[in-house]
């Protein structure tokens, strides 16, 4: 599944703790949704894009095994 998050550079300008959400897809049964924040969650991890593979409403996630990949694409 590929997620292409849209106002990516706003995000980074509008600072630490600034959000971006994929739609929530499915996989296996189970909902899932990509959270990404371009200038980190906190002003200490500012120069950091933190990623976080969420399940929404799940009360008990499963143990999974991901692989999340970073794609600089110049549009």
């Amino acid at each position: 599944r590929m997620h292409t998050p849209c106002r990516f550079t706003l995000a980074r300008s509008m600072g630490p703790g600034t959000r971006l959400c994929s739609e929530l897809f499915e996989v296996a049964g189970q909902l899932f949704r990509l959270e990404a924040y371009p200038c980190g969650v906190s002003p200490d991890s500012s120069k950091y894009l933190s990623l976080y593979l969420t399940t929404p409403g799940s009360a008990q996630p499963s143990h999974l095994l991901y692989e999340l990949a970073i794609l600089d694409k110049v549009c």
